[in-house]
């Protein structure tokens, strides 16, 4: 999808933000064909940039390993519906009024379900989020009941209902599919169904002896 460098806050530093890489791939492009050429790995940067590199080269691979086979970003009324009608009522929101309890009572209505479903799927197809979708509200939750220290707090973000349902259904659903089916799935990760907190840890005292043992630099990073 093309990519949006106008976030609020964004001064637009990083090298998909500029050019040239800003007009091949940004909001202005049409059709965005650099990034088909990255896909086949034919894309040639005129400024290389090493982490670019990588990025470009990990894309074209993970094409490649799942068959060239691009994930669908059409949400049809009946997906809508199917996911609003089992949505928690309750969840909070972010600021702009638009309640979770708005989109589950749209699900009555298979026009307001229609227009709620092909009005985000446009957004998501051209990859031109709404402004509403760019901002979102900060909450700090307490780990422990009564305990407010800033450093035992938990700090959650709020998206738009329709934005967080979209995010749910294309990556959260589709393509952790696409990764599971094709083994893309790295085994380092422990949040997966059948793998508990003693299966993290135990890798992680694994990796630690092995680096001893064999006198090798390695570090572990804990990314949440």
């Amino acid at each position: 999808y093309p990519i949006d460098c106008r976030l609020p806050g964004s001064k637009g530093t990083a090298p998909i933000c500029q050019d040239p890489l800003a007009q091949d791939f940004g909001h202005m492009s049409v059709q965005c064909p650099a990034a088909q050429a990255v896909l086949t790995g034919n894309y040639h940067n005129p400024h290389p940039d090493d982490a670019m590199e990588d990025l470009f080269n990990e894309i074209a691979d993970t094409w490649t390993r799942t068959n060239k086979t691009p994930i669908s970003t059409i949400i049809t009324r009946q997906d809508w519906q199917a996911y609003w009608i089992k949505a928690d009522e309750r969840t909070s929101s972010s600021a702009s009024g638009l309640h979770f309890g708005h989109c589950k009572a749209a699900t009555s209505s298979k026009y307001l379900s229609h227009y709620r479903a092909a009005k985000t799927t446009v957004a998501l197809t051209l990859g031109s989020p709404f402004d509403r979708w760019k901002r979102g509200v900060t909450v700090m939750l307490e780990k422990e009941r009564g305990v407010n220290l800033v450093s035992k707090l938990r700090a959650i973000l709020l998206m738009e209902a329709d934005f967080n349902a979209a995010n749910k259904m294309i990556f959260g659903n589709r393509m952790l599919s696409s990764v599971r089916a094709n083994s893309l799935m790295p085994e380092e990760i422990f949040s997966e169904k059948g793998c508990t907190a003693v299966d993290g840890t135990l890798a992680k005292v694994l990796f630690y002896d092995i680096s001893r043992q064999f006198r090798k630099p390695a570090a572990i990073a804990s990314v949440d």
